[in-house]
Formats: structure tokens, sequence, C-alpha cells
């Protein structure tokens, strides 16, 4: 190996790449899951809290759909 060859950083492969990737979709399919999880107990506690009507209920999914959209636009 010469010197110029070794002055050279070598880059990632697309293995490398392809990994951290899918680690990131992995990550953030997960975040968005846990979100999902979460809407159902802030619905419950909301609902008695505001009357209980159905429009509390489809607020909550409104907003928690709203916020999987931000999700999927983010990793787009």
């Amino acid at each position: 190996m010469s010197v110029e060859e070794a002055a050279v950083p070598k880059l990632a492969t697309n293995s490398v790449v392809a990994t951290n990737n899918r680690s990131f979709a992995l990550t953030i399919f997960l975040n968005a899951f846990l979100l999902f999880q979460v809407q159902l107990i802030v619905g419950k506690q909301l609902l008695p809290w505001f009357g209980g009507t159905p429009a509390v209920w489809n607020t909550c999914l409104v907003f928690f759909q709203l916020l999987l959209g931000g999700y999927a636009y983010g990793i787009g």
C-alpha cells in the first residue's frame, strides 16, 4: 500500500448504510407504536373529563393520526 492510499479514509459500504437505515426505520416505527399505546391511555383519561362524548374520542384519533402522518413524512 502506498502512502497516498493510506491517507484516503475508507467510505462506509452499502451494507453499513443499509443497516443504519433499517435501524433508524425500526426505531421510528417502534416509537410510533408506543405513541399509539399512549393514545389509548390519554383517550380514556380525557373522555370522562370532557363529558364522554364521541367527539372527544374522535379528536384524540385525529390528533394521533396527524402524528403518524408526521412520522411517515419524516421517513419519506
